[in-house]
């Protein structure tokens, strides 16, 4: 007998979880009532112009989600794969001299 796997009909409808969530957004898009967000954004925005900046960053830090997408974490592997024969000689000397500057080296001596 076979266990597992996809089966006709299983897990959750399309729509299911999202469509009493887009109910109330509708409903809160449609009344002249404030939103949480909105909330948010006026109290940030006091506290901003009465420089309790304190208080203005505790809100900006609880409505970021809302306005900006967290960026994605990336894992560096300690490799680079670049091809510096495309690179002019120009852009070589520019390219180890910021590389001396990041590094502490200040003359061309290793």
């Amino acid at each position: 007998m076979p266990t597992g796997g996809k089966r006709k009909g299983a897990g959750r409808k399309v729509g299911s979880t999202t469509k009493r969530t887009r109910e109330i957004a509708e409903l809160c898009a449609a009344s002249k009532d404030l939103t949480p967000l909105e909330v948010m954004l006026l109290a940030m925005k006091n506290h901003a112009e009465a420089k309790q900046w304190d208080d203005a960053a505790k809100i900006a830090e609880k409505a970021a989600p809302y306005m900006h997408p967290r960026l994605s974490a990336i894992t560096h592997n300690g490799t680079m794969k670049f091809d510096f024969s495309r690179m002019s000689d120009e852009e070589l000397d520019q390219y180890i001299a910021t590389a001396r500057v990041l590094h502490g080296r200040k003359s061309e001596d290793t």
